[in-house]
């Protein structure tokens, strides 16, 4: 996948994110990851987020991930960074997928139960949006961007956790480093590089509304982060 010049040309990620950077913000120092990194998360939310986080897993971007790579495979020509990013994606999912079921079965959690919060159903519902007749067959671009937003959303939730002057316990350490580690920061930067070069491709109309489908991501996950830490009761070493 050649990129002639990239090192010189501002992405339209990159672009996207110097834009709405109140957004990006809001996003990544929500209530729940600040309870983590000040030692005042209450355990019952971070059950919840358990939960939640395996029900989009499994039902959600696991079979969304499955239809991108059904679509990148069958298509012709320079394709094959953009198979091996979304089979890398899967492969993280199914590795979260795991983590999180050990995570329940230490903690007593029900994950057969688990009764999706709206934001949840939103994230998945906006998923599916992006494979409809809508953006036609050019929704590979908007895919990978919801993507690159996702993990980049995660990766700077969590790695604010891992700073220096944060009080993160060391039970809780795991996921930070999961999520916020090296491995997620070289996962979205493959992702960002092919989102650009799948956008740069896209008609004009369908990057526009993928840039609407960023924000309405970044608004979904504010409200996601809110709702999983409504139990969170402000105490010393609440976890």
């Amino acid at each position: 996948m050649e990129r002639k010049g990239a090192e010189n040309k501002m992405g339209i990620t990159e672009t996207w994110m110097r834009k709405h950077d109140l957004l990006f913000i809001a996003a990544t120092r929500n209530p729940f990851i600040q309870a983590i990194r000040d030692a005042t998360l209450h355990l019952s939310s971070f059950k919840d987020w358990l939960g939640q986080e395996y029900w989009l897993a499994k039902r959600a971007f696991v079979p969304f991930l499955s239809t991108l790579l059904e679509k990148a495979r069958h298509e012709s020509g320079d394709t094959n960074e953009i198979v091996q990013v979304i089979q890398t994606g899967i492969g993280l999912q199914n590795d979260n997928i795991s983590w999180l079921e050990r995570e329940a079965e230490k903690l007593d959690v029900s994950l057969e139960s688990v009764v999706p919060y709206q934001p949840t159903i939103d994230y998945s519902n906006l998923l599916d949006s992006l494979t409809t007749p809508e953006f036609n067959d050019d929704y590979t671009g908007a895919a990978l961007s919801i993507l690159w937003a996702t993990a980049t959303v995660y990766h700077r939730t969590f790695a604010h956790c891992l700073s220096q002057d944060s009080k993160t316990p060391e039970e809780m350490k795991e996921p930070c480093r999961k999520w916020g580690g090296e491995a997620q920061a070289d996962y979205c930067l493959s992702l960002q590089r092919t989102a650009d070069w799948a956008l740069e491709k896209a008609p004009r109309d369908v990057i526009v509304k993928a840039e609407v489908a960023l924000l309405q991501f970044l608004e979904i996950s504010v409200q996601f982060w809110n709702v999983v830490n409504k139990r969170c009761i402000m105490q010393p070493n609440a976890f």
